[in-house]
């Protein structure tokens, strides 16, 4: 029987002693998909990824790859890494330095028994593919960064895996040709047509490479779906404050009298379907309004800094201890620690109410 599923992971933990660095995740990733697991470090995106590669073994629930069990955490089945059709390119390049460009790619086809013929033809097909077939006779500290790490990609993507694992593989190197090399994972990720699953903290690189994302917390999928989806609605703070450049803007708020309150601001008529418990509003940030006198719905706030973004500003403001973003077509004519006013709108994007005290509410009901 065969299935549109590329990688199904069903209740997927890893503990170390108390911590769980991993926690019941469930994820069913389409054959061809580009998944980014994205979060902080420590999140657990680099635990599952060398789950899948077979470097860990899960603590419980099961991982398949298309319809083959590769490890179980429940009753100790593993596939060994040799055996899973992956490969995982490192975030070291993890290049061998006694040997040259062409050997270095050459070795996992050799460890495969391919023929010398094979192996010389396939070699120079996916070196020409990442553009330094002029590089084979080179070795790894005769060139630069980034043509390392297209030889570590070289190297993984030779033997033809369905499967293609990412930790990181773009850190390393500067701002611009981190934008290339994105560009040529992505042409890569095409030509091979594999299922990729691709490890970063980078939200410009999940968001710019992924077709589907999850965004991970304290060992958990906070929210898995589209990079589109994310960004229209975020399915908690934690995703509406990581997700976005700038990210939007989530703030604690109190019922009073049936209105959403801060700080003595009136910001509109509570949603109370999830009682009165702790809310939050979320406004993106052009939404939000810059005033250089007080009105109504605006908060006193001091001028932090600008940066010009694409013919636009994001200004940064603090009010007490909580940094918030606004998105102006021009900046204002402030100085460090200058004050402004925040103007809301009369309705915020989108409303998050504390899980713990609905999910109690819901059970007494």
């Amino acid at each position: 029987m065969t299935t549109d599923f590329g990688i199904r992971i069903r209740g997927l933990e890893k503990r170390y002693g108390d911590v769980r660095a991993v926690d019941h995740v469930d994820l069913a990733v389409p054959s061809g998909a580009f998944l980014v697991l994205l979060g902080p470090s420590g999140c657990g995106k680099t635990t599952i990824l060398r789950m899948l590669a077979g470097l860990e073994e899960p603590s419980g629930g099961e991982i398949h790859f298309g319809d083959q069990l590769v490890a179980s955490g429940d009753t100790g089945m593993t596939v060994a890494p040799g055996q899973r059709d992956a490969g995982l390119v490192f975030q070291s390049y993890a290049l061998w330095p006694h040997m040259s460009v062409y050997e270095n790619v050459a070795w996992p086809l050799k460890v495969k028994g391919w023929s010398t013929e094979r192996r010389n033809a396939r070699v120079r097909e996916v070196l020409d593919l990442l553009s330094i077939g002029n590089l084979i006779e080179r070795y790894p500290g005769e060139i630069s960064g980034g043509q390392q790490q297209r030889v570590a990609i070289a190297r993984t993507i030779a033997p033809g895996p369905k499967i293609l694992l990412f930790d990181e593989p773009l850190s390393n190197l500067d701002a611009k040709l981190r934008a290339e090399m994105r560009t040529e994972l992505m042409r890569v990720h095409r030509l091979t047509g594999a299922t990729s699953v691709y490890v970063t903290h980078d939200q410009v690189e999940a968001m710019t490479m992924a077709s589907h994302v999850a965004v991970m917390a304290q060992g958990r999928v906070e929210q898995f779906g589209a990079p589109d989806e994310l960004l229209n609605a975020p399915a908690t703070r934690f995703v509406a404050t990581f997700i976005g450049t700038p990210p939007a803007n989530v703030i604690p708020v109190e019922v009073v009298q049936g209105r959403y309150c801060y700080k003595q601001i009136d910001l509109g008529v509570a949603d109370q379907r999830n009682g009165v418990g702790p809310s939050w509003l979320m406004y993106r940030a052009d939404a939000l309004l810059l005033r250089p006198e007080p009105g109504s719905r605006c908060l006193p706030v001091e001028f932090a800094e600008a940066t010009p973004v694409a013919g636009r500003h994001i200004v940064t403001v603090w009010d007490s201890e909580m940094r918030l973003n606004i998105v102006t077509t021009e900046a204002p004519r402030a100085n460090l620690g200058d004050r402004l006013f925040l103007e809301f709108p009369a309705v915020p994007t989108m409303v998050y109410h504390d899980r713990a005290e609905v999910e109690a509410q819901a059970s007494m009901a």
